[in-house]
């Protein structure tokens, strides 16, 4: 388990509700719960995903270490 702010241990499933609530907004023009408007990181098998969705626009960048996901979070 990791020691820093910005990692999330259930982030794929904060990933997917905010794509989830991205399409219903698209659809049917209105919010199906938050997006969830932070920054955060995850890691799936040996890759590290970073999501900054701050300003409610979801950005989404894989990397080889937490190091990089942090970096690229902190730059955003």
């Amino acid at each position: 388990m990791k020691n820093d702010s910005y990692y999330k241990e259930n982030g794929s499933k904060l990933l997917e509700e905010i794509f989830i609530s991205e399409q219903y907004d698209d659809v049917y023009g209105e919010d199906y719960y938050p997006k969830h408007q932070i920054a955060f990181y995850f890691q799936e098998n040996d890759k590290f995903i970073a999501v900054d969705n701050r300003d409610g626009d979801c950005y989404v960048e894989e990397f080889n270490t937490d190091n990089e996901a942090i970096d690229w979070i902190k730059e955003c």
